[in-house]
């Protein structure tokens, strides 16, 4: 079966390690502090976004936002696995997925980080979840994001390139 693992639930999609790439963090592991952070820095109201309480519209719009964000993310991480393209680093990429939620943004797992973090701080009333959102749009950019592209425009060349010239990092940049 060619060392495909074809129950789409193995993160590494039975592909081969490819210690070629690596990237300055691990990214869920900084998402996962990040929504820690504002989830109990909101509890403890720290830095609140509405004053004296929360707010049940806020609250709702950022319940919304990061149910919209979570299935960006779903979705990025369901058609790697279907492609048998691994979703961890440190594993042999066989090839760039295009399609489906690909076709609108090269970061669609990455989108969801970011976009789960600032929903938090809506759900908790706290400007930590926005600020820390910041961090991580910024920490993925230069981190993680940069060396992805090196990686697969070595790897891939002109096929990356074209599409990376047709399709944004995130959704309108």
């Amino acid at each position: 079966n060619n060392n495909i693992n074809n129950n789409n639930m193995d993160a590494t999609a039975g592909a081969p390690r490819d210690n070629s790439m690596s990237v300055g963090i691990f990214p869920p592991g900084h998402t996962l502090a990040c929504m820690g952070a504002t989830t109990l820095l909101g509890l403890a109201g720290y830095m609140p976004m509405s004053q004296p309480r929360r707010r049940l519209d806020v609250t709702l719009l950022g319940l919304a936002s990061a149910g919209l964000s979570l299935g960006i993310g779903f979705m990025g991480i369901d058609l790697l696995g279907k492609e048998h393209t691994p979703v961890p680093h440190g594993y042999k990429v066989r090839r760039i997925v295009t399609k489906g939620i690909y076709e609108y943004t090269r970061n669609p797992i990455y989108i969801a980080f970011v976009g789960v973090v600032t929903s938090l701080g809506m759900v908790f009333n706290t400007w930590v979840g926005p600020l820390l959102g910041s961090y991580l749009f910024s920490v993925l950019n230069l981190f993680v994001i940069s060396p992805e592209e090196r990686y697969l425009k070595k790897k891939f060349g002109k096929e990356y390139l074209d599409y990376k010239n047709t399709t944004p990092r995130w959704f309108l940049f």
